[in-house]
């Protein structure tokens, strides 16, 4: 599920940019073995995120897109997921209309990660 959100938000952000003549909307994604945890990157060339506002992406009902676009609860819900279920963590790297969006970052700890795969989950 929290990829589905992050995928779903890196295309939304790239397709933002689509007007701009010589855009080509990319989307990137990297997984890395980290030993004890797993690490999943997203990585767009979308319109980035200001910084004013990255302290408030993961709040529930916070969204930057227009009225009735949004519910802001996906990236609330991916939070939750995997710092509460799955004891991880998410970082976000980005500038505004940088080339390069780096929204989050999730790193799952290896042991919670097979937990969530046993239940059905991952």
């Amino acid at each position: 599920m929290c990829c589905i959100i992050f995928f779903s938000n890196g295309f939304y952000a790239a397709h933002k940019r689509n007007g701009e003549a010589t855009f080509r909307s990319a989307l990137k994604v990297t997984t890395a073995d980290l030993g004890e945890a797993v690490e999943l990157k997203v990585r767009n060339n979308g319109t980035g995120i200001p910084p004013n506002i990255k302290d408030k992406l993961f709040q529930p009902f916070f969204t930057t897109k227009p009225t009735g676009e949004g519910t802001g609860l996906r990236l609330s819900i991916a939070y939750d997921i995997i710092t509460q279920q799955h004891g991880g963590t998410i970082t976000v790297d980005s500038g505004v209309l940088d080339g390069v969006h780096n929204p989050p970052a999730a790193v799952i700890n290896r042991r919670e990660q097979h937990d969530a795969q046993h239940l059905g989950y991952g």
